[in-house]
């Protein structure tokens, strides 16, 4: 049986060697990236203790236990550290994102005691993969979701 290929751009998913390479590049951000203390203000929004790049790229919450979320912006910032972009619709019934809600809500209630966050910028993986940036939206998506998927990042919730 043939799966067909997955849709790409820069980042080919579909070339094993790419698929390594970009496993070991990811692994090796990870290890050298700096925890910061992730905390949730006004039970809706996402906030640090200092101001982080405004560059696009990803983020992975952990909880001191385990990786809640993986997630990806156009400014890593503004996703985590200012009340215009963390906001998830919490009273709409159109929640745009529940799983970043439901995380919100059980350090709101304190099941999560902390949370950390690591970022990956976007111009650190271009530039160590040797690829163009900025990176395309499919290519930005695919690769929170290989983030995702295949786990980086677990051993580092400190």
């Amino acid at each position: 049986m043939k799966i067909r290929n997955l849709e790409c751009d820069q980042i080919d998913l579909n070339d094993p060697a790419f698929v390594n390479a970009l496993d070991v590049t990811l692994k090796k951000i990870v290890n050298q990236s700096k925890l910061y203390v992730l905390h949730v203000e006004n039970e809706l929004y996402f906030k640090l203790d200092e101001k982080i790049t405004t560059d696009p790229g990803w983020y992975l919450i952990f909880s001191i236990a385990n990786r809640l979320y993986v997630g990806k912006s156009d400014d890593l910032n503004g996703r985590l550290n200012t009340h215009n972009r963390s906001l998830d619709n919490f009273a709409s019934k159109e929640n745009k994102n529940n799983r970043r809600n439901f995380i919100k809500k059980l350090y709101d209630i304190d099941y999560f005691k902390e949370m950390k966050v690591l970022l990956i910028d976007e111009l650190t993986l271009c530039t160590k993969m040797k690829l163009e940036s900025p990176l395309s939206d499919l290519d930005r998506r695919n690769v929170e979701k290989f983030i995702d998927v295949t786990g980086i990042g677990c051993g580092k919730h400190g």
